[in-house]
This record gives C-alpha cells, sequence and structure tokens, in this order.
C-alpha cells in the first residue's frame, strides 16, 4: 500500500538523536523507494533475498520522479527536536503533514474527522 513505518529506538528529545535518526535510518530508508520508484525496479520491501545484486544491470535513473513521488508525515504529538530533524531531513520531497491535534474524537468514537488534522504542504 505505499506505506513506510520505521521506528527508532533513539531519544527524541536529543537534537543530535535525531539527526543521527533522520539521516542514517529515516533517509536511506526513504531514498531506497525514491531510486526503485525512479528506476521502475522492485521496491526495497517487494525484492527477494537474492534480487539487488550489484553487479546486475540497473534500469536508468529517470529524473523526473518528483512527479510521479511523493512523501507524507503524520504525526500528533512529539518532541520538537524529532519533529524538526524529520522536517529538515524531509526537505527535498517537499511532504505533505498531517498534524492530528484534536485526538479524543478518536480516543472516545474510535474515528478522525476533518476536524481533528490540520494539512500543510511544504
Amino acid at each position: 500500500d505505499g506505506r513506510v513505518r520505521i521506528h527508532s529506538e533513539t531519544n527524541i528529545f536529543r537534537y543530535d538523536e535525531n539527526i543521527t535518526f533522520a539521516t542514517q535510518e529515516l533517509m536511506p530508508c526513504i531514498d531506497s523507494y525514491r531510486d526503485a520508484h525512479a528506476r521502475c525496479e522492485p521496491y526495497p520491501d517487494e525484492k527477494a533475498g537474492d534480487e539487488g545484486d550489484a553487479t546486475s544491470e540497473r534500469n536508468p535513473f529517470n529524473p523526473d520522479w518528483r512527479q510521479s513521488v511523493s512523501v507524507t508525515y503524520s504525526f500528533a504529538d512529539g518532541s520538537a527536536a524529532r519533529s524538526h530533524a524529520i522536517q529538515a531531513a524531509l526537505r527535498p520531497y517537499r511532504p505533505t503533514y498531517f498534524h492530528f491535534w484534536q485526538l479524543k474524537t478518536f480516543w472516545h468514537e474510535s474515528k478522525i474527522t476533518d476536524e481533528d488534522i490540520e494539512v500543510h504542504s511544504f
């Protein structure tokens, strides 16, 4: 379905650890999906164990990948250090941000309404 979830074990309140998370865990993952898409190759989670051999010939990289790749970042809360590091790292992708600012409807009624979400473009 195109969703990629990454869980970090780093301290979300430390700027340096969040920058490390964004540059060494988050961005390599997103970049690998972008690269596969731009080369019309299987996405990382679709590859069999023996695919991706470095000696095999690769498709050319389509420089127009931005026309068909989108990144959406959703959050409800969290540390300023984590949000800032992720937003800065995602800047080249011009992501859409979903901020779930009102969670009471979800907690009490198990549904999300448009009034509970702020959508921001980069």
